[in-house]
């Protein structure tokens, strides 16, 4: 069910949707992901810290969000990394393993329409 409103969710981009959503356990590596992704010519925020409640990032494609993860304390960690990921996903982004199924299912669909038209194709040649 959590699949189905997440999927929902990517269909339909509202101005505060982000396609692409990462969280990085130090700036350093925030920073190169950034560095990556525009690169690749994704808008793209960094944030430093989970974002405030009603904050809002417009016209982003990509949101990283740079944590002290590796230094802090294991449990300000988890509850600072479930805070930024329940941010991510209510904004719509999918994951990096959501993206791959998405693709496969997309592969596999156009599989199928090809193989549907040449089967008709060979009906009406027939």
């Amino acid at each position: 069910m959590a699949k189905a409103k997440q999927m929902k969710a990517t269909k339909r981009k509202r101005k505060n949707d982000i396609l692409l959503g990462a969280i990085a356990d130090d700036i350093a590596g925030a920073t190169d992901l950034c560095d990556i992704l525009v690169g690749q010519g994704m808008r793209t925020v960094l944030e430093i810290g989970v974002p405030r409640k009603g904050q809002t990032v417009r016209d982003a494609d990509a949101v990283v969000i740079a944590l002290p993860t590796r230094t802090g304390p294991a449990k300000a960690a988890v509850r600072q990394s479930l805070a930024a990921l329940r941010m991510l996903q209510a904004r719509g982004a999918i994951s990096v393993a959501e993206r791959a199924q998405y693709i496969k299912r997309i592969r596999d669909l156009a599989c199928l329409c090809a193989d549907a038209w040449l089967g008709l194709d060979e009906e009406i040649s027939a």
